[in-house]
């Protein structure tokens, strides 16, 4: 028997694999990971077996990996896991950035930029949305962890591109921007001037359920530690009218527009 007709029958399909699916809503995307459930009841079905994926994907099995993959996707699995179940900043940045993890180095630094200085810049984010850019981007990293599988945003930490490290900058720096120039104000500006103007009331109205803010100090600096929880239902932001929708994927957060939105929705939220 053939291997492409071994992925048809049930009792070579089992829970624990590491495999290769056509995703069952959009037969043009392949997704790879750890069989959680095989959903297939008959021993066999000539389209292939229908499983589900420890990330939620569902689909008919396309390969069945080799056991050096498997090792590779089971190990990301628990260092994400541990990562999102962490409550030891030190863990985070050994870590590094990863889906469940983004270091920002401010939320306010373009809060204050000279008008020359937004006109000349090439950033799409402040030549869209000037001296709130940085508030916004901030917005779409939380948004996008509640809308994929929570995780943690560390304001104060200075990624270091191409050398997998990072410099703790803290937010002292940033005091300077906001009235209440202490700890609680800067809660208070993120709550205030983040989370309130941009996100749906549900998440505001219950902040503590989504989001928990708390600060720790490393190196003589303040960091600033969002631990943020998936929601339940999509979160939308409110930008300049329009509404915007984020998720992670690895370690970048990505807008998803079209039947792309329509499909994640459908498959994620009730």
């Amino acid at each position: 028997m053939s291997l492409k007709n071994n992925l048809k029958k049930r009792d070579n399909i089992k829970v624990g694999q590491s495999v290769e699916i056509i995703l069952q809503k959009n037969r043009a995307k392949i997704e790879s990971g750890i069989i959680q459930e095989v959903l297939t009841n008959s021993p066999t079905h000539p389209h292939g077996i229908l499983v589900k994926l420890n990330n939620g994907a569902i689909g008919r099995v396309k390969k069945i990996n080799n056991e050096r993959t498997k090792k590779r996707e089971v190990e990301t699995n628990e260092l994400q896991q541990d990562a999102k179940e962490t409550t030891d900043i030190e863990e985070l940045l050994s870590i590094g950035e990863r889906e469940y993890i983004e270091f920002k180095t401010s939320a306010l630094w373009s809060v204050t930029l000279p008008s020359c200085k937004i006109e000349e810049s090439n950033s799409f984010e402040l030549n869209e949305y000037g001296r709130d850019a940085s508030k916004v981007i901030i917005a779409e990293t939380i948004a996008s962890m509640l809308n994929t599988k929570g995780g943690h945003l560390l304001i104060g930490i200075k990624e270091v591109k191409n050398e997998d490290n990072y410099i703790i900058t803290g937010i002292e720096s940033e005091f300077g921007k906001i009235g209440d120039k202490s700890l609680d104000g800067y809660r208070r500006m993120l709550i205030d001037d983040i989370i309130r103007p941009y996100f749906p009331s549900f998440i505001y109205n219950h902040i503590s359920d989504y989001i928990q803010i708390k600060f720790e100090e490393k190196d003589n600096h303040r960091i600033c530690w969002l631990k943020i929880f998936k929601s339940g239902k999509g979160v939308f932001l409110n930008i300049n009218n329009q509404d915007h929708f984020y998720i992670r994927t690895d370690a970048e957060t990505r807008e998803l527009i079209g039947r792309e939105l329509v499909e994640y929705c459908g498959d994620n939220f009730k």
